[in-house]
């Protein structure tokens, strides 16, 4: 049933636990995993854009060690990378599923950035709305 998951990840404890439950559900069904992260970048003031080299670089370290702890206990694990404004980080995730064919997104149900998503609504609830598949959010 879940040949293709995606885990969308940011280093928070929701993240820890949504890596539980994809690493299951990658075990019973033999699927793989695809692990996304999307790193959050600030625009830049000077040329109303986003600049994909200001982006923080712990994002790749936190996909890479998600990657790792699935191949380590036998789950085929791929690493997708992405750099969106904080308002397009769903769409991010969203797009990530739909261009690799997954059967279920699962993600934690509150990242790192809660002050923000306290104003503006949480990633989790976004992909939620957008997204044209299951979407497992572990609490």
């Amino acid at each position: 049933m879940f040949e293709r998951l995606l885990l969308a990840v940011d280093g928070s404890e929701g993240s820890r636990r949504a890596g539980e439950v994809a690493t299951e559900l990658a075990r019973l069904s033999g699927g793989e995993v695809i692990v996304c992260h999307v790193t959050e970048a600030e625009p830049e003031m000077s040329r109303g854009g986003l600049d994909p080299g200001e982006a923080p670089e712990h994002g790749e370290g936190v996909a890479t060690f998600y990657g790792n702890a699935l191949e380590d206990v036998g789950v085929r694990a791929r690493i997708v990378m992405r750099v969106a404004s904080h308002s397009h980080v769903a769409s991010q995730i969203v797009e990530v599923a739909r261009e690799e064919d997954v059967s279920v997104i699962v993600m934690g149900s509150r990242g790192l950035s809660d002050w923000s998503a306290a104003i503006i609504g949480s990633i989790a609830h976004k992909v939620l709305h957008l997204a044209d598949r299951p979407v497992i959010v572990a609490r």
